[in-house]
C-alpha cells in the first residue's frame, strides 16, 4: 500500500512538471531528441514544483498533513486547465528544426544500452548502501524528517541550535520532496522517496548531456560524452551516496541547455516570436538549482553574468533584455520561499565567520598550491568509490578521455560561437568563485578541499562535457544534407 502511495506522489510530482513544461513550450512537432529534453525537463521541474509548493505550504500551515494532498491535485487541475486555455489561443509556429546529423540507428540504440546498464548498476549500488553515506544521514535525510512532521511547528526544527553541524542554512529542494512523499505514504522511514530521486537524477544528467549534444551536434557525440560520463568513478560514486552533488549538477547543466535550445530556436523561426517560453523554463531550472545547494545560487549569479558578457559582445540589449526579464522572473519565483528559508536559517559558516584577515589569505602561495594539488589529485583519483567498495578505482576512463581529445583536437570555428563561448565562460566562472572561497575559507583548507573538491568536480563535469563536446572537430561522416543543416548559433 505505502509502495502504491509512493507511487502516486512521483506520478503527482511528474503530471504538475508535465503541465508546467507544456505551458511554455513551444507548440509544434519535436523531433525525438527535443521530446527527450521535454520529457527530462518535466520530470526534474516537477520535483522542483512538488518542493516548492510543500514548503510553502509548511510556511502557512505550520505543519505537514495530508491536506498537502489536496492542495497538490487542486494545483494540477488549475495547471491543466491553463494549458488548455492558453494552448488553444496560441499559434503554432512554422519554423525549422534544430539540425540533428543523420548517423547509424546503432548509436542511439548503444545510448540506451548505456543508460540500461548503468541504471542496474545504481540499483544494486543502492540496495548495498541504502541509506546512502553520511551526509545523507546527518543533513538531507534530518531536515526531511523534521520538514514531515505532522506536529504543529515542529518543522522549524530544521532551524534550531541542537543541528548545528546539520547545516541549517542548507536549501531544501531534496528535503521537502522527500518529505512530501512521506506524507503522501504514512511513515518517514521509507528509502523510496531518496531511492527515486537518486535513480532519477542519476540517469538524468546522462540523458540530458546525451539529448543535448544530439541536437546541437550529433547522436555520436552525445553517445561518447555519455559513455565517458558514466565510466567516471567520482560520477558513478555520487550516484548512490544520495548527496544533492548529481541533482544540483543537472540544473547546471538543464539551464545551460535550455537556454542554447531557446536562442536556437530564435535563430531558426521565421517570425518575431522569442520563445520566451523556454527562457522562463531555464530560470525555472536555475531557481531549482538555487534551492537544491548553496552552489546553485553562485550557478545563479554565474549564468546571468556569462549571458550579460554574451549580450554585450552581441551588442543586442534590448532584444536580450526582455528575454532576461522572463528568465529572472522564473528564477525570482523559486527565490522567494528560498529567502524566507535564508532569513529563518543562521548564517552560512562560509559567511558569518569571515573577517578582514580573510583577504590576506589570497596571496598566500601555499593556498594556491594546495588547491591545485587538490584540483589535480581529485581528477587523476577519486576517492569517493574506492572508499565505499573497498577497492582502487582506475584511472583507465581519464586516460582515455586525454588520448580522445589530442586525436580530435578543437575546432577553432565551433570555440568562438556564442553557445559554445557561453558554456565554457559558465564553467570558467563557476570554478573562479570555488577558488575564491578556498582561498577566503575559514575553516582549514586541508580539511576544506578533502570534503568538497571532488563534489564540486562532480557538480560541473556534465557541464564541463558539453562544452568540449560543442567544441571538438567533427567526427562523423559528412553528407549532403548535413552540409546545408543549421546549428546552434
Amino acid at each position: 500500500m505505502r509502495f502504491f502511495l509512493a507511487l502516486l506522489s512521483f506520478v503527482a510530482s511528474s503530471g504538475l512538471g508535465f503541465l508546467l513544461v507544456s505551458l511554455f513550450w513551444p507548440k509544434g512537432k519535436n523531433s525525438l531528441p527535443e521530446t527527450l529534453l521535454k520529457v527530462v525537463t518535466a520530470l526534474a521541474l516537477g520535483i522542483g514544483a512538488t518542493a516548492t509548493l510543500f514548503f510553502l505550504w509548511l510556511v502557512v500551515v505550520n505543519r505537514a498533513s495530508r491536506g498537502f494532498v489536496l492542495v497538490e491535485v487542486v494545483v494540477l487541475g488549475l495547471l491543466g486547465f491553463a494549458v488548455i486555455f492558453f494552448n488553444r489561443r496560441r499559434p503554432v509556429v512554422l519554423q525549422d528544426r534544430p539540425a540533428v546529423t543523420r548517423t547509424s540507428r546503432a548509436w542511439p540504440i548503444l545510448a540506451l544500452f548505456f543508460l540500461a546498464v548503468s541504471g542496474l548498476t545504481i540499483i544494486c549500488l543502492i540496495l548495498e548502501f541504502p541509506t546512502g553515506a553520511w551526509d545523507a544521514l546527518a543533513i538531507w535525510n534530518i531536515h526531511a524528517k523534521f520538514l514531515a512532521s505532522s506536529m504543529t511547528g515542529q518543522w522549524r526544527g530544521i532551524y534550531d541550535d541542537i543541528l548545528v553541524h546539520a547545516h541549517r542554512d542548507y536549501p531544501f529542494l531534496t528535503p521537502a520532496f522527500f518529505a512530501q512523499a512521506w506524507v503522501w505514504m504514512g511513515t518517514t522511514s521509507s528509502i523510496l522517496p531518496p531511492a527515486f530521486v537518486t535513480l532519477l537524477f542519476s540517469l538524468g544528467v546522462p540523458l540530458l548531456l546525451f539529448v543535448a549534444l544530439s541536437l546541437f551536434r550529433s547522436t555520436i557525440m552525445g553517445v561518447l560524452a555519455m559513455g565517458f560520463l558514466l565510466v567516471s568513478p567520482a560520477f558513478l560514486a555520487s550516484t548512490f551516496l544520495q548527496y544533492s552533488d548529481i541533482p544540483v549538477g543537472f540544473f547546471f547543466l538543464l539551464s545551460t541547455v535550455l537556454l542554447i535550445y531557446a536562442e536556437t530556436l530564435n535563430g531558426l523561426t521565421n517570425t518575431n516570436v522569442q520563445h520566451r517560453g523556454l527562457y522562463a523554463l531555464a530560470g525555472f531550472s536555475a531557481g531549482c538549482a538555487a534551492l537544491t545547494k548553496n552552489e546553485g545560487l553562485l550557478f545563479l549569479l554565474v549564468f546571468v553574468a556569462a549571458w550579460f558578457l554574451q549580450v554585450l559582445l552581441r551588442r543586442k540589449p534590448r532584444q536580450e533584455f526582455r528575454k532576461g526579464l522572463v528568465f529572472l522572473a522564473a528564477a525570482g519565483f523559486l527565490l522567494v520561499p528560498l529567502g524566507f528559508h535564508k532569513a529563518s536559517a543562521p548564517t552560512n559558516e562560509l559567511i558569518g565567520t569571515q573577517n578582514t584577515g580573510s583577504l590576506s589569505k589570497i596571496i598566500q602561495a601555499s593556498r594556491h598550491e594546495a588547491i591545485l594539488a587538490s584540483f589535480a589529485e581529485n581528477i587523476s583519483d577519486p576517492k569517493s568509490l574506492s572508499l565505499m567498495v573497498r577497492a582502487p578505482t582506475s584511472r583507465w576512463p581519464l586516460f582515455c578521455g586525454l588520448l580522445f581529445l589530442l586525436l580530435v583536437g578543437i575546432d577553432e570555428k565551433r570555440l568562438r560561437k556564442t553557445s559554445t563561448s557561453f558554456v565554457w565562460s559558465i564553467a570558467f566562472f563557476l570554478w573562479l568563485g570555488y577558488y575564491f572561497i578556498y582561498l577566503t575559507t575559514p575553516s582549514d583548507l586541508k580539511w576544506h578541499l578533502a570534503t568538497s573538491m571532488e563534489r564540486l568536480q562532480v557538480q560541473t563535469f556534465p557541464l564541463i562535457l558539453l562544452a568540449i563536446g560543442l567544441s571538438l572537430r567533427r567526427i562523423e561522416a559528412r553528407t549532403r544534407k548535413d552540409t546545408d543543416a543549421k546549428e546552434a548559433p
